[in-house]
């Protein structure tokens, strides 16, 4: 009875369900009906009390055959056929047959222990399946986020080139300025250029305009650094594209004409343009002084306006 119990434990086990209190309490009260019968009746009921071995069992079968796995696997069946066998031996032989049919008790046990074996192999195989699948996910997944780190990387490389290479671009195009800047200043200490006034508002023209070209730069540092901080503000608004250009020809033509460039606008289309009226300014600046930088002497700058597609 004690070993019919023991295994019936096991089968719960192999067989996992989720029970309530209330279905716990019975199933254990059904575990210790024959164990309280073979202690409790005397020598001739205990064989027949045996039979009571069957109502655990039952409900174990009951409970595994509940939980779905048996029709998945016939191994936990077979091993519900076993253990039926196993423990409907006993009583069977000992009050219906009387022992007239003579079959060996270990012939059950051996089954029972066979089929044990195979079910358990079979469970272990399951589990080592297991295993290997979340191993390929989890291979899978490094994969994935290495790959996604590599990028990351990457974008990171390449971000802080950018940030160097802009830095580079900074301290170069403030060099520029702050050096002529401080020539003309120097000159313009001098005695005998500060007794010619026309060198001397020449100069001071010159150097208040390498100013604005400071100012410029630094506006346009800060305006990066608030885009790339999110931080930038847009006030946009309709422009006629004829005026701004209007407007463009007038403040950047004599610069132009005084570096012995030609200079042209001009609008292959009307169009209005929903801008913000001050960051334009500093694009079609970055625009124009670059090709300053880089126009030779007798060259040509100009600035049109078209439509995109």
């Amino acid at each position: 009875a004690l070993h019919s119990i023991c295994i019936c434990l096991f089968m719960l086990e192999a067989f996992p369900l989720r029970l309530s209190r209330l279905h716990r309490r019975m199933v254990m009260a059904c575990f210790a009906l024959p164990v309280l019968g073979v202690f409790l009746l005397p020598n001739t009921a205990a064989v027949a009390g045996l039979f009571l071995a069957l109502i655990p069992n039952g409900l174990a079968a009951a409970l595994a055959l509940r939980s779905g796995k048996v029709g998945r696997d016939p191994y936990r069946l077979l091993y519900l056929f076993s253990l039926f066998l196993f423990i409907i031996y006993a009583p069977l032989t000992k009050t219906v047959l009387e022992a007239k049919l003579y079959i060996p008790g270990t012939v059950s046990n051996l089954f029972l222990i066979l089929s044990q074996c195979v079910m358990l192999s079979r469970s272990y195989a399951d589990a080592h399946e297991q295993v290997e699948r979340v191993n390929e996910n989890l291979e899978r997944i490094v994969e994935e986020r290495t790959a996604q780190l590599n990028d990351t990387n990457r974008q990171l490389s390449a971000s802080q080139a950018a940030l160097r290479e802009m830095i580079s671009n900074i301290s170069h195009d403030l060099k520029t300025p702050l050096t002529v800047l401080n020539n003309y200043l120097e000159l313009l200490g001098d005695d005998a250029i500060a007794s010619n006034e026309k060198e001397r508002a020449e100069y001071i023209g010159i150097a208040y305009h390498k100013n604005l070209d400071l100012q410029r730069l630094i506006h346009n540092l800060f305006e990066v650094t608030r885009m790339e901080a999110g931080t930038a503000v847009y006030r946009l608004e309709w422009v006629e594209g004829s005026r701004l250009l209007e407007e463009a020809g007038s403040k950047y033509g004599d610069l132009i004409r005084d570096k012995e460039l030609s200079f042209s606008v001009g609008a292959d289309c009307a169009a209005e343009l929903l801008i913000d009226r001050h960051k334009i300014w500093s694009v079609l600046d970055n625009l124009v002084y670059n090709a300053l930088r880089h126009t030779p002497k007798g060259g040509s700058i100009s600035l049109n306006l078209c439509e995109a597609g």
